[in-house]
């Protein structure tokens, strides 16, 4: 921590993820007053640049729900080739497990699609499916309504599998977070963990450095001034104002130490432990920001992989013994990293 400022200081990047970002939005960020639609558009740019391996493996089931006065919402279903279906989940068929895994980007960003491989490479290591919400962004949309989308398709899941864990990477664990305090006082329905990989968990920027790799101050706080809309955060939006923590779902929760939400993280899971949850965590020395798709083969993030799948299978009780396919990930990931965030 700076001794003068008490703004947190980053740490030293890891030499394996010093390149890659170079090709993220806060290495292309303008001067002067940033917008959604500039960061879209620069998004965009840096999407078209970026130099993608063939698409593998099957395309996921794609379901749609209702949604009052809305178009309906897209679920991307994934590891349900082996019973056949087309048409929607099997009638009569209950998984002992899922994953419900939320997208990052901030809340203005990114989209459930874009995470098929990583899901589909998921479920294939786990052996259970994994189910991804399509959830409205902001500005469009702003809180409740992503997170209502999520709950939507966790209510959907549970009504399929025995025991579901939320799982999100950045803003999609910070939705992830939000899901499980919003499950929990609404009473249902029940989660199994929590799996959240560097969330994006606090509105309020005191002690955070301006100048962190990847996703940096000026982004962090465009995408809380669109999801929010001025409007003062709830637990529900910020799960780091929760006033308590108990009652929680078992927790897993790693993040880089060049990252800008380390304190964040590191503070929640405190929190957690205080409050009687189980909370296991990883913080990877000179791991930035989504670190493990900036580089998914870097010695950091399969370290990483390696780590939240054997989290996931002691809480979902799958076979240990399953190869895990790194080339399902590491291939179907852009050469140049661009990361979720």
């Amino acid at each position: 921590m700076g001794a003068e400022t008490g703004v947190d200081r980053i740490a030293a990047i890891d030499p394996e993820f010093v390149d890659a970002c170079e090709w993220t939005l806060a290495a292309h960020l303008p001067d002067g007053e940033l917008t959604v639609e500039l960061v879209r558009t620069l998004d965009a740019e840096l999407a078209a640049d970026t130099v993608h391996e063939p698409q593998r493996g099957r395309a996921p089931l794609v379901v749609h729900l209702p949604r009052s006065g809305e178009t309906p919402l897209e679920l991307r279903v994934h590891g349900l080739a082996d019973h056949g279906t087309r048409g929607g989940w099997p009638a009569g068929l209950r998984a002992a497990g899922a994953v419900l895994w939320l997208h990052g980007g901030g809340m203005m960003l990114g989209s459930a699609a874009g995470d098929d491989a990583l899901c589909a490479a998921l479920s294939h290591d786990l052996g259970v499916p994994v189910i991804t919400a399509e959830y409205r962004l902001s500005p469009e949309h702003r809180h409740p309504e992503p997170l209502d989308d999520c709950f939507a398709a966790l209510v959907w899941l549970a009504e399929r599998a025995d025991r579901v864990v939320v799982a999100g990477a950045s803003a999609g664990g910070g939705l992830a977070a939000g899901l499980a305090l919003l499950a929990r006082d609404r009473g249902g329905p029940s989660i199994a963990g929590m799996q959240l990989l560097y969330p994006m968990l606090d509105d309020r920027p005191a002690r955070r450095p301006d100048d962190a790799p990847v996703w940096n101050a000026r982004l962090d706080a465009l995408a809380w001034s669109a999801y929010l809309g001025g409007r003062t955060a709830d637990e529900y939006a910020a799960p780091a104002r929760a006033t308590s923590l108990a009652g929680l779902s078992p927790a897993y929760l790693d993040v880089g130490d060049a990252d800008l939400f380390l304190r964040d993280d590191l503070d929640f899971a405190d929190r957690l432990r205080d409050a009687g949850v189980p909370v296991e965590v990883h913080v990877h020395p000179g791991a930035v920001h989504a670190f493990d798709w900036l580089v998914p083969g870097a010695r950091t993030s399969l370290l990483a992989r390696r780590q939240r799948l054997a989290w996931l299978r002691r809480l979902l009780d799958t076979d240990d013994d399953r190869v895990v396919d790194t080339d399902l990930v590491i291939d179907d990931h852009p050469t140049k990293g661009r990361p979720t965030r």
